[in-house]
């Protein structure tokens, strides 16, 4: 539905595999309700054993990976909210050797993606290290003129903490670190 996401897919070879993959999509904005899904490829059989399943339908626009330091990957994502409703929260999916955790650990960011509008756009990253995490909304700022937000990862439980937005106006966000950003 509507426009396509800035970070649409990711496939991970499943650890301790040599023949099986998971594939990640999430929706562009303003989504339909199916967010983000995966679905699980042999290449030895070059089937879908999994098809495609809906992980978390408030999830749109935002998608990476970043290995969990024990052989796995988190796969992260930013949710939208559901129906009308807004949310600041990211959610990241524990991928391992026994497969796919779909309980999230979820954290909370300060951006909110907005219920309704013009296309808002966005894209996450993880530093190489598996320690900070930058997240970046497109369009129009979407809170109090932020646009980027920074963070710690966590990569060994998933959790993202004391986030903090790069903004022009200082007075609306005591947080702020940098003057200006502007993606």
């Amino acid at each position: 539905s509507g426009i396509s996401a800035g970070q649409s897919g990711i496939i991970l070879l499943k650890p301790g595999s040599t023949t099986d993959y998971y594939v990640f999509t999430v929706e562009g904005w303003p989504g339909s309700g199916f967010g983000l899904g995966y679905s699980v490829w042999s290449t030895s059989s070059n089937t879908l054993t999994t098809p495609l399943s809906s992980l978390n339908g408030a999830c749109i626009e935002q998608l990476t990976a970043a290995c969990d330091g024990r052989g796995g990957y988190w796969i992260i994502s930013h949710q939208k909210g559901v129906g009308s409703g807004t949310s600041n929260q990211y959610v990241a999916y524990n991928l391992t050797n026994a497969g796919l955790n779909t309980t999230p650990v979820i954290s909370t960011g300060i951006m909110k993606y907005p219920a309704s509008g013009n296309n808002r756009y966005g894209c996450i990253t993880i530093s190489p290290d598996g320690k900070k995490m930058c997240s970046a909304f497109g369009g129009l700022p979407v809170t109090n003129n932020t646009t980027v937000e920074i963070g710690f990862f966590n990569n060994a439980t998933g959790v993202i903490s004391s986030v903090a937005t790069l903004q022009q106006n200082s007075s609306t966000n005591p947080k702020k670190v940098l003057p200006a950003a502007y993606c």
